[in-house]
Formats: C-alpha cells, structure tokens, sequence
C-alpha cells in the first residue's frame, strides 16, 4: 500500500512485454529481466510505458491505482515470476544463492524492509534492509547491482542521520569495485556526510577533485549531484571571503580546461554562475550562442528551462522535449515540465496544460518546490471559468506551509476574484481585504494594490461607494503602496465614484 498518486518504479533494467488494461487487474504492466526474471505491476491509474520499450532500474512506469474489479484500494500488486513461477525474494535467495541475480533479490528485499512499519515481529526494518542492501554488495556480479545496493544503503542512514556509516560504506563499495564504481555518485554521498560531520574542506576538495575527473561524461549523474550540493553548501556554510575563493578556485579551473572538453566546460560556467547568482545570463549565452542541447547535463538544461521561455519562447518546448526525452529520471525534471507548461498557459491552451499538471504532480507531488504546477492549474481553472475548481485549487495553496510568500499573496487575491465571479461579493471582499492586510510587504506592494483595487470594486458594486472611496484612500496613504503605479488607476476610480 502506497500514498494516493504515488509514482511506480521499474525493479530493475529490462523491457516492457505488456502495458494494458484488463477486467480483472485494470492496468497491469509486466516487464522482462535477464534469465527469464519478470516483474508484474497491477492496479495502476495510469501507465507511461508500452510494449517494447526499454527501462531502467527507477524509471517511473505507472501511477498508483485502484483500477480493476480485484482492486480493494489504492494499492500497487506487485509480483516477481522466473520460469514460470511465482517468487517472492526470500524464496529467490534460498532456491538460487549463486544466480546472477540473487544481489537483485537482496536488494529487492531491502527495500520491502526500508518501506516497512517497525512492528512486533519486524523491530528494526532499516537494520534489516541495511543487511541485505550489504549482502546485495556483497553477491553483486556486475556494477550495477552493487552501485543500487550501496546509494538505495546510503538513503536508508541518511533516514537514521547515520553520515559515519555512510562513509564507510562508500569506500567499501569503491574498494570493491574501484574503477568499475559509480565514483562520482559515492562522492556525493562521502561529500554529503562529510558536510554533516563538519568536514567541510574536505567534502569540497572531493568534490572538485570529482568534477574535474568525471565531468565531462555527460551519463555522470552524480557530477550533477555533486554541483547542486557544493552550490547549497558554499551558500549557507562558507564565509564571504570562503566563498569568493572557492568562486575563484572553480574559474580558474575552467579557465585551464581543453576547450574540447566542452561538457566539462558548461558544467564548470554551471557552477560559476549558481555561485555568482548569474543563472540568467549563462542561460541568455547559451542560447545567443546556439549551445548544442546534447553537451549539456539536467544542471545546465534546468537553467535553461528556466530561461527559455522568457528570452526565446519559440525553443521552450524544444528544449523541455530534449530534457525529458534525455534525462527523464533527473532530480531537476520538474523545470522542463514547468517550461512546458508555461507555453501551453501562454497560449492558451488550459485544457491540454491541466492533463500535463496532472502528471507532474502525481510525479513530483507537493513538494516545497512544486508550488508553481498548483498555481498554474488554478489559474487554468480560473480562465476556463471554473471558478468553483479554482477557488478550491488556490485555497490547496493557502494551506501549504511550503508555498508561502507571493504564491499566498496572490491566491487569496485569486480567491477574491472567484467569489466575485460566483456572485459572492461579501466573502469576496473579505478575501481582498486579508490579501491587503496581510500581504503588503510582497513584490514591492503589487498584490496588495491589487487588492485594495478589488475591494474597491466589489464594495462599488454592493453600492457602498463611501467605503470604496475609504478603501483606495487607505491604499493611496499605504507606505507599501503608496508609490506604486497602480495608484494612478485608483485615484481614476475615486473621482469617478
């Protein structure tokens, strides 16, 4: 059993022998492995994948689901058969212990146990899953497996705060496989520890030293990891003088790179400018410069969502469609899906942009940093005029904690608006007058002269013009206000009331 939309994962690499729907299990996926190894996935709400495509290990294939008339809940029925058989992994371990995929079965049992309650008969799951995530590592013929086994261990400490160990396991896993390892990828995970253990020198010399040996694979995800960790640790842990001599130490390293190394180069101008909070105009260079799309990593494609689709608008979708084609497991997916986004919105097309809402909250769900896809679906709502599904839509933000600030401001202003729209102009005005109270100090006083401009209106159409003339005095002696050029437009009204 799973959270509601809950994304699924494919168990290991593989490819897609049937994705459809049947009577009994809704949608159902199935998915060949080597040595006849198939997983089965039931009961999904949706599915991403068909026959014959390729997947790997993590990949998102489905949703979640309570489709199919077996179905009890939302739940996701999973199953392991080989040769015909139904298995379960412990059963796997014990029937084949020298199969090449008993450190799959090891893994897969580790994270049944990672996702596991502690109970009465199962004390300490993580333990559990740390010993077979070991044992994963341990029985592990190709790389791969053991690189699962070792990062999905790392995630389970760092639930337990447990940096030592993370540290330790890294280097085991690296002695094991040295130069087969995912070094870049351990790295992060030594650097991160470090950085919790206040070894902070140490966690960034790794950490350059990284960048500059892998860096130019563009398949090296964890160089990407490594940058956005340095950024965010240069930013909150190092000192003014700190953090102009490691913005120097990286300049001077792409200074001294072979041009050829070009990957490596964008990855280093990637730092520099998150460093020097010059992430527009990187982006505004690589597109001037017609950069090709395939030299640069998620880090770099994420700044040019960003970018793209203010400076040019007519690549937004190129670039996302590059983004999510190339990258489609990247931890900064969700901006391609935001630039996408943003073109259907400014073309719009509402329709077409709540289906792909839909999808990348049921992907990314409502993290601190997803607030945007909820605005936009709000706003969608609203100009389809759903005002009754858009007020409920901004209402949802008002009650994350997360998407506090101007997202707040501007959805109890929206909110506003779709009462008035309802014909609600009490509870409308209600809702202007919160927004200019409460939200005056944001973008430079823009949503509160908003309001206070809303509120006028409402009260002029209640016929109580006294109190509307009050209301856009207050905003013209507002000091957050005051000077803001909406002003003009309420002294307009005032002499027309």
């Amino acid at each position: 059993v799973c959270n509601i939309e809950e994304p699924i994962k494919a168990t290991f690499d593989g490819t897609v022998l049937m994705s459809s729907w049947t009577k009994d299990n809704g949608y159902v996926i199935s998915i060949m492995h080597p040595n006849n190894f198939i997983s089965v996935y039931k009961h999904n709400s949706k599915v991403f994948v068909k026959s014959g495509d390729i997947v790997k290990s993590g990949d998102i294939i489905s949703i979640i689901g309570d489709t199919g008339e077996f179905s009890s809940g939302p739940h996701l029925h999973f199953e392991l058969w080989m040769d015909g058989k139904s298995i379960n992994p412990s059963e796997f371990i014990s029937l084949y212990p020298n199969d090449i995929l008993v450190s799959e079965a090891y893994s897969y049992r580790g994270d049944i146990l990672a996702s596991m309650e502690a109970n009465e008969n199962l004390l300490n799951p993580l333990d559990d899953a740390i010993i077979d995530y070991r044992k994963g590592i341990n029985t592990a013929q190709t790389s791969l497996q053991s690189s699962y086994a070792a990062f999905k261990a790392a995630e389970v400490y760092k639930l337990e705060e447990k940096w030592q160990d993370i540290i330790d396991l890294m280097n085991f896993y690296l002695d094991r496989w040295e130069e087969s390892a995912n070094i870049s990828e351990a790295t992060f995970w030594i650097g991160r520890s470090k950085i919790k253990l206040d070894q902070i020198d140490s966690a960034l010399n790794s950490y350059l030293d990284a960048i500059n040996r892998f860096g130019n694979d563009i398949d090296q995800v964890g160089v990407d990891k490594i940058i956005l960790e340095l950024s965010n640790a240069a930013s909150n842990l190092l000192d003014e003088d700190e953090y102009k001599l490691l913005s120097s130490r990286i300049g001077i390293m792409s200074s001294e790179i072979d041009d050829q190394l070009s990957i490596l180069k964008i990855r280093l101008n990637t730092i520099q400018a998150m460093l020097d909070k010059s992430e527009d105009e990187l982006g505004k260079s690589l597109l001037i410069n017609k950069t090709e799309l395939n030299l640069m990593s998620p880090v770099t494609l994420a700044i040019l969502c960003d970018v793209a689709p203010v400076y040019a608008p007519d690549r937004a979708n190129e670039i996302s469609d590059f983004f999510m084609s190339r990258f489609d497991d990247s931890d900064q997916l969700w901006k391609a899906y935001r630039a996408k986004a943003s073109q259907l919105l400014k073309n719009g097309s509402e329709n077409k942009l709540l289906d792909l809402i839909d999808e990348v909250q049921s992907i990314f769900g409502a993290d601190s940093y997803m607030g945007w896809a909820q605005l936009m679906k709000a706003n969608a709502n609203f100009n389809l005029g759903n005002f009754e599904q858009a007020e409920k839509d901004y209402e949802l933000i008002t009650n994350i904690r997360e998407w506090k600030g101007s997202m707040h401001a501007e959805s109890w202003l929206k909110r506003g608006s779709c009462r008035e729209k309802i014909g609600d102009l009490e509870a409308a005005h209600t809702f202007f007058q919160r927004t200019y109270l409460l939200f005056r100090g944001y973008d430079d006083g823009y949503w509160a002269a908003q309001a206070y401009l809303s509120a006028a209106d409402v009260l002029s159409e209640m016929g109580k013009n006294k109190e509307a003339i009050s209301t856009l005095d207050e905003m013209l002696n507002d000091p957050y206000t005051e000077s803001h050029p909406l002003t003009d437009k309420a002294k307009m009204k005032m002499e027309l009331l």
